[in-house]
């Protein structure tokens, strides 16, 4: 479970403590407590240890050292170092009532579907009786809204880099995550409720909601992302995949590789795929480089070049003109080759060679 999960786990746990207090004298409910803090603690600290063994940083995205007193109480002040932060708070508040989190059954933004669930939890609290949990619970969940409004407005601050900060990269899966969380509880008061009610009508009628909260949850129109890449052209090119897995394996052992892949073309995860797979193999070392993604705009031509000169081969997975433009001609006159391998030489300044396109090398 990454940094950004243990808020969340902390949210489910404070509900569940204080969806009955009068248990909390029960030796078998403070158990059940522990044990939730212990498969909490474990998931996290259990991914801590896989990503520092493969020789990745924990705090690679986001760090609590990232954060000083003083440069949250600037912030508070509406007081930024950088112009983009500024940018970047304008950008959140509007997106929190404007910008759509699901577009499926219909669209929704993060305040309008917190104010739906909480109103849904206390509407089925007071159909089964459970006044008080129901105003705790959707209590809880409305603050506990407001303080991952807070988290992640400051993440978008002071975490994210000039590039991502002000376009809000990823804004849906992150604030859609706390949303899930909802969901979950409209989920399980519904079975509370499947559970009281003795009606057949109405046990049909809340079977009916259950189901429209499954399929809200499970965004079943994108299903189809499950079909093999050979039959499905999605996200991942099989083929751009084939080839970048080929070329790596047989020809680039032993060397530190930059694999270029841009946003804009079919094979934009084939890298990140291929670096997990090779994650356990000591004789290839990849790296990624996506424009569309990191905080590589800001590099000058030196920097630039400094960073080409730590690998010994670049492979062009998939490019496009931002990166010839912007990237290959101020480094090099060499033809820029898509499915392209070159050599890095630093002995003389910086040289790049074209040494083949996957077509020009053995199959066999």
């Amino acid at each position: 479970m990454k940094q950004v999960g243990l808020p969340l786990s902390l949210i489910v746990l404070v509900f569940y403590v204080l969806s009955d207090f009068k248990k909390l004298k029960d030796r078998k409910h403070l158990l059940s407590i522990a044990v939730m803090v212990v498969v909490i603690s474990a998931s996290f600290f259990t991914w801590k240890a896989y990503i520092t063994s493969v020789g990745a940083d924990v705090n690679a995205q986001f760090s609590l050292s990232q954060f000083s007193l003083s440069s949250i109480t600037s912030f508070l002040k509406g007081e930024f170092k950088e112009a983009y932060q500024k940018e970047t708070v304008i950008s959140f508040i509007e997106a929190l009532y404007s910008k759509k989190i699901f577009t499926k059954p219909f669209n929704i933004t993060f305040v309008s579907d917190v104010m739906i669930i909480t109103a849904l939890i206390l509407v089925f609290s007071f159909i089964t009786g459970q006044h008080k949990t129901g105003f705790s619970i959707s209590g809880i969940y409305f603050a506990g809204s407001l303080g991952y409004i807070l988290m992640m407005l400051l993440l978008y601050v002071f975490s994210f880099n000039s590039y991502e900060a002000p376009r809000l990269a990823s804004y849906e899966r992150y604030m859609g995550s706390y949303l899930y969380t909802g969901i979950c509880l409209v989920f399980f008061s519904l079975i509370y409720l499947l559970k009281k009610e003795e009606n057949i009508y109405r046990k049909i009628t809340v079977l009916c909601l259950l189901l429209c909260c499954t399929i809200s949850a499970s965004n079943i129109s994108d299903y189809r992302n499950l079909i093999p890449a050979k039959e499905y052209d999605g996200n991942i090119s099989a083929l751009s995949y084939q080839r970048t897995r080929y070329v790596m394996t047989q020809l680039c052992r032993n060397k530190k590789v930059l694999i270029v892949e841009c946003y804009q073309n079919k094979g934009i995860y084939t890298g990140l795929i291929l670096k997990y797979e090779f994650a356990n193999d000591d004789s290839i070392d990849v790296d990624i480089f996506n424009i569309y993604n990191f905080s590589f705009k800001e590099l000058s031509t030196d920097e630039w070049k400094d960073k080409l000169s730590g690998y010994d081969l670049i492979y062009l997975s998939s490019i496009d003109d931002e990166f010839i433009n912007g990237f290959w001609k101020p480094v090099t006159d060499k033809y820029v080759q898509n499915f392209g391998l070159y050599s890095v030489d630093t002995s003389d300044g910086l040289k790049i060679e074209f040494l083949g396109s996957y077509q020009d090398f053995d199959l066999e």
